[in-house]
């Protein structure tokens, strides 16, 4: 089974990274810029209902914009371990 294919459910794993690495903002952003209404990609992040041809670009687009959030809060992460070793 593909990962992200139209029909299918948003894997859980993938639901999980998406609710830990992005935000309201991020969906507004990504409704805006694809068109897909922000309740349906609300409810493929969550699992509420299937991924379509028309909500999978959004889809990927929304796991572009996790991937980018996970870095930066990593990068945060690191600075801030680094900080706290000079305490």
């Amino acid at each position: 089974m593909k990962v992200l294919e139209p029909g299918n459910i948003l894997s859980e794993e993938f639901s999980l990274l998406l609710r830990s690495y992005t935000a309201i903002k991020d969906r507004v952003d990504i409704s805006e810029d694809t068109g897909l209404g922000l309740s349906t990609l609300r409810d493929v992040t969550f699992r509420r209902i299937t991924i379509t041809e028309r909500s999978l670009p959004a889809v990927k687009k929304l796991l572009v914009r996790a991937a980018k959030n996970a870095d930066a809060a990593a990068e945060k992460a690191n600075k801030a371990k680094e900080d706290l070793k000079l305490i």
